[in-house]
């Protein structure tokens, strides 16, 4: 007898059964809650700003993101323009980034 009350016959050429085993699920992308935590001008090039983001924690409407992710960090430097007046505008707010796999390059 396996798992919950199941019975597998098995031949000696079959592999066991993992019954307590998730089946996978394909994700096609993962979504976070961060909040714009810092940003950063350098005199190296002072239209660049470093971006800090870090995983949401607090208040209870975000008890399950804190859950899913309780710590995170996401750092990048931004040269455009208009992204970088996105990121001063939402100092101190919260933003939700979804990671997504990139398609391959193409090749020539």
């Amino acid at each position: 007898m396996l798992g919950a009350g199941r019975v597998e016959r098995i031949a000696p050429s079959q592999p066991l059964s993992r019954p307590f085993e998730q089946p996978k699920v394909i994700m096609m992308a993962v979504r976070a809650r961060f909040f714009v935590q810092g940003l950063l001008r350098q005199a190296w090039d002072p239209q660049a700003v470093e971006v800090t983001l870090s995983a949401v924690s607090r208040g209870e409407e975000n008890r399950s993101w804190a859950a899913a992710t309780p710590a995170g960090q996401i750092k990048m430097t931004i040269k455009n323009p208009s992204a970088a007046s996105w990121f001063t505008d939402s100092l101190g707010q919260e933003v939700e980034v979804t990671f997504e796999k990139a398609a391959p390059p193409e090749q020539p």
